[in-house]
């Protein structure tokens, strides 16, 4: 028994992030559910936005018009000094989009081209 609680603690410490330096991302609790995340340099303060953040827009409003796609989170992170220490396992260099469903991540890439295709090919098939 005692055997069972030490390997259930252990589990549980690798579950919760055993450094505790770096921040996890949170996984939808369903099947089918997706969480959107990306990492930016930066968003316009001015009153026009970026094409980077325009297009980032568009294709979150794509997923949730998308039947499915389960669009349950939506995340952006802007470049600064703590957002790259909590995210430093995960962000490569910026931009950085992340997309998981409740497995894990099903895309990671620097390219928001890679993002619409993910879209474009998930489409329930008539």
């Amino acid at each position: 028994m005692t055997k069972t609680y030490a390997l259930l603690i252990g589990v549980l410490f690798l579950l919760s992030g055993c450094g505790g330096n770096g921040q996890v991302l949170n996984l939808p609790e369903k099947d089918g559910d997706i969480h959107f995340y990306a990492f930016v340099e930066g968003v316009s303060k001015e009153r026009e936005t970026s094409p980077e953040y325009d297009r980032i827009q568009a294709l979150v409003i794509e997923m949730q018009t998308n039947e499915a796609i389960d669009l349950t989170q939506v995340d952006i992170q802007v470049k600064k000094e703590d957002t790259i220490e909590k995210y430093k396992e995960i962000i490569d260099g910026f931009p950085t989009y992340v997309l998981l469903d409740h497995e894990g991540i099903v895309l990671k890439t620097s390219n928001l081209d890679d993002v619409q295709e993910y879209v474009e090919n998930t489409r329930i098939k008539p």
